[in-house]
Protein backbone atom coordinates (compact mmCIF):
# COMPACT_ATOMS: atom_id res chain seq x y z
CA UNK A 1 0.00 0.00 0.00
CA UNK A 2 2.77 2.34 0.87
CA UNK A 3 4.23 1.86 -2.36
CA UNK A 4 0.93 3.35 -4.35
CA UNK A 5 1.63 6.40 -2.26
CA UNK A 6 4.74 6.88 -3.23
CA UNK A 7 4.80 6.14 -7.01
CA UNK A 8 0.92 8.05 -7.46
CA UNK A 9 2.53 11.77 -7.18
CA UNK A 10 6.21 10.12 -9.02
CA UNK A 11 3.60 9.21 -12.11
CA UNK A 12 1.73 12.32 -11.87
CA UNK A 13 4.59 14.59 -11.55
CA UNK A 14 6.66 12.07 -14.94
CA UNK A 15 3.53 12.69 -17.13
CA UNK A 16 3.40 16.66 -16.59
CA UNK A 17 6.82 16.55 -17.91
CA UNK A 18 6.32 14.17 -20.71
CA UNK A 19 2.95 16.36 -21.62
CA UNK A 20 4.95 19.61 -21.41
CA UNK A 21 8.36 17.89 -23.60
CA UNK A 22 5.75 16.17 -25.90
CA UNK A 23 3.75 19.72 -26.51
CA UNK A 24 7.71 21.32 -27.17
CA UNK A 25 9.08 19.16 -29.92
CA UNK A 26 5.04 17.80 -31.41
CA UNK A 27 2.87 19.33 -33.80
CA UNK A 28 0.03 17.19 -33.59
CA UNK A 29 -1.84 18.18 -30.58
CA UNK A 30 -3.74 14.24 -30.22
CA UNK A 31 -2.12 11.25 -29.15
CA UNK A 32 -3.50 8.17 -29.96
CA UNK A 33 -2.49 4.38 -28.66
CA UNK A 34 -3.75 1.32 -29.10
CA UNK A 35 -2.66 -1.64 -27.17
CA UNK A 36 -4.15 -4.35 -25.20
CA UNK A 37 -5.97 -2.42 -22.91
CA UNK A 38 -8.03 -1.39 -25.76
CA UNK A 39 -8.06 2.36 -27.97
CA UNK A 40 -6.27 5.37 -25.94
CA UNK A 41 -6.79 9.09 -26.95
CA UNK A 42 -6.05 12.43 -25.88
CA UNK A 43 -6.94 15.88 -27.37
CA UNK A 44 -6.24 19.17 -26.28
CA UNK A 45 -8.87 21.37 -25.52
CA UNK A 46 -9.42 24.97 -24.50
CA UNK A 47 -10.00 24.51 -20.73
CA UNK A 48 -8.04 21.05 -20.15
CA UNK A 49 -7.63 17.65 -21.69
CA UNK A 50 -10.32 14.93 -22.96
CA UNK A 51 -8.49 11.37 -22.59
CA UNK A 52 -10.96 8.26 -24.92
CA UNK A 53 -11.13 5.20 -23.50
CA UNK A 54 -12.92 2.36 -25.46
CA UNK A 55 -12.75 -1.41 -24.65
CA UNK A 56 -12.53 -2.47 -28.51
CA UNK A 57 -13.08 -1.25 -31.91
CA UNK A 58 -15.89 -3.05 -33.99
CA UNK A 59 -15.19 -1.58 -36.92
CA UNK A 60 -11.95 -1.23 -39.25
CA UNK A 61 -12.46 2.86 -40.22
CA UNK A 62 -13.13 3.40 -36.07
CA UNK A 63 -16.72 4.66 -36.41
CA UNK A 64 -18.31 2.23 -33.91
CA UNK A 65 -16.03 2.32 -30.14
CA UNK A 66 -17.40 -0.68 -27.42
CA UNK A 67 -17.32 0.51 -23.27
CA UNK A 68 -16.30 4.17 -24.36
CA UNK A 69 -15.19 6.36 -21.10
CA UNK A 70 -14.31 9.94 -20.91
CA UNK A 71 -11.80 11.63 -18.78
CA UNK A 72 -11.67 15.66 -18.69
CA UNK A 73 -8.57 17.05 -17.09
CA UNK A 74 -7.69 20.43 -16.52
CA UNK A 75 -4.61 22.16 -17.21
CA UNK A 76 -2.74 21.00 -14.11
CA UNK A 77 -4.16 17.58 -14.57
CA UNK A 78 -7.08 17.12 -12.02
CA UNK A 79 -10.22 15.45 -12.46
Amino acid sequence: MLIIFLLSPISSSLLKFYEGTKRLYSSNENLIVINNNGLWFMENTNYGFNIIRADTISDNNFSKLKNVIIYNLDQDFNF
